[in-house]
């Protein structure tokens, strides 16, 4: 009997691309894999991580390998490991059924300080910059 073959979902970060010019965002991994399918959804680069989680869920309701016979393996980079969460967790998507194993590469599970001046701008002081001295 012929072995399966793995199906892998790769989901970029944000301002991610699926190609851009000859370069892919997950350059040379498939390389690197040659006996398995890579799913590889474009979502948008900076939406929200509801919004994007969203996405990923619209992009694979159909997809074949999220059944019982062949669950589909995950590698998520940056941010896309956020939206990830949000897809698979209960009290988010509740996906987690569709998958087999999560990877997330680089991901900011405790938060990201440049989000968070992002999100909540503010004045900088001299005590702000303590951290970059040498």
């Amino acid at each position: 009997m012929a072995q399966r073959r793995r199906q892998v979902l790769l989901v970029h970060g944000v301002l991610g691309f699926s190609k851009l010019g000859s370069v892919t965002y997950f350059d040379g991994v498939r390389d690197c894999f040659p006996n398995c399918d890579f799913i590889e959804p474009q979502i948008d680069p900076v939406g929200s991580i509801l919004d994007r989680g969203q996405q990923l869920a619209n992009k694979l309701s159909n997809c074949p390998g999220k059944n019982a016979c062949g669950k589909i393996h995950i590698v998520a980079h940056s941010m896309g490991g956020l939206d990830v969460r949000s897809l698979t967790s209960a009290k988010g998507l509740n996906k987690a059924s569709w998958f087999a194993s999560v990877t997330t590469v680089s991901t900011p599970h405790q938060g990201s300080p440049l989000a968070d001046i992002i999100q909540n701008p503010k004045s900088l002081n001299i005590m702000d910059l303590g951290p970059l001295t040498f």
